[in-house]
């Protein structure tokens, strides 16, 4: 009976360690994301005039998905022009002089959201992850799926665990930034 307990104890103490090691490298591929600098000739500067440059995809697909094609660099919404095309405007950032309350954020075919410049929206929030979401476009309708980020993603205070078809007004919560979308 002690060998029995014995084992038991030092293999529930193996387990600790690998989850232990597995939190913490989650945790330094977290921080060293956030601490990777953009490329100087990707990043926009804050002029408040719509920027007209579209961002190209650079080099292999990461491992956690595609690079997906660029929608245009966010700008300031302008009425009628802005209206036709499904899009997402920014309610709340932590970065204001990246990305100000306001700007919209065009939406493709498939649009993929988070921290990373590989992104076809880019957002300057340390707790989005690289690769957060991915909207897309189905049968007429955007379709918003999580992937597998670290803290989440809510669509109108609700966490989402599966792929959710998107609403006009719906507010989404990235990281600490929350976007709402328009059709």
């Amino acid at each position: 009976m002690d060998f029995v307990l014995a084992v038991g104890k030092y293999f529930f103490l193996a387990l600790l360690y690998v989850f232990v090691f597995l939190v913490y490298r989650a945790i330094l591929r977290d921080v060293r994301g956030a601490a990777t600098p953009a490329p100087s000739g990707n990043r926009r500067a804050h002029s408040g005039a719509p920027s007209s440059v579209a961002r190209q995809s650079r080099g292999p697909a990461p491992a956690s998905g595609p690079i997906l094609p660029a929608a245009a660099a966010p700008q300031h919404e302008q009425g009628e022009a802005s209206e036709a095309a499904a899009r997402l405007v920014v309610v709340e950032s932590p970065d204001v002089d990246r990305l100000p309350a306001g700007t919209v954020l065009p939406l493709s075919a498939a649009t993929s959201v988070g921290r990373s410049s590989e992104n076809a929206i880019e957002l300057p929030d340390r707790f989005a992850s690289a690769h957060h979401v991915l909207i897309y476009l189905t049968r007429g309708k955007h379709v918003l799926r999580d992937r597998d980020s670290t803290n989440g993603t809510f669509v109108n205070g609700t966490r989402i665990y599966s792929e959710v078809v998107l609403s006009a007004g719906d507010r989404l919560e990235i990281g600490t930034t929350i976007l709402e979308y328009r059709q």
